[in-house]
């Protein structure tokens, strides 16, 4: 189905769409317009935090997870690891400062973004590391997990990915 043979894909009757993103999009628009609002200007809110993450927040998280889950430890370097952390929690910062005034990641209601956002939230918040306290976006997080749907279907051990020689920092 996915030419590209990954997942997430999905096949909706004869449409078959691949990319998390793009997924995502479609669910919403077709099935989910509580989540993907109609009005343009509101679902453009919604877009540019979507892509937000695909850009910034994802790239950010990810090289510091992939370097700490499969990286061993003699072959890591420290100062490498260092600026991947910092890096991420420029953007979770820059994250919190935007949940100060707001209930999610696009306004006061639950949207894709927020969908897009949360699971590598989940990973940030796991992992072994020391993280600044950012008030707001804990609160948020610990919104999340108030969701069962959330906790079922992100909070998923990822523990199975480390290779040996990469111990917990």
């Amino acid at each position: 189905m996915n030419p590209c043979r990954l997942i997430p894909t999905i096949q909706d009757g004869e449409t078959i769409v691949w990319e998390s993103e793009a997924v995502l999009r479609y669910l919403g628009a077709k099935y989910g317009t509580q989540f993907f609002p109609q009005d343009i200007e509101k679902r453009a809110t919604v877009d540019k935090w979507m892509c937000w993450m695909q850009s910034t927040w994802f790239p950010a998280v990810y090289q510091a997870f992939i370097t700490i889950m499969k990286v061993p430890v003699d072959k890591r370097s420290s100062a490498g690891l260092e600026q991947q952390l910092e890096a991420m929690y420029a953007k979770a910062a820059f994250m919190n400062d935007q949940l100060k005034d707001r209930s999610f990641v696009a306004g006061n209601s639950l949207s894709l973004a927020d969908f897009s956002f949360a699971a590598w939230l989940y990973r940030y918040f796991t992992l072994e590391i020391d993280r600044p306290v950012l008030e707001y976006l804990e609160k948020y997080y610990d919104s999340l997990c108030a969701r069962k749907a959330y906790v079922k279907h992100v909070h998923i051990s990822y523990e199975s990915m480390r290779i040996p020689g990469a111990e917990r920092p």
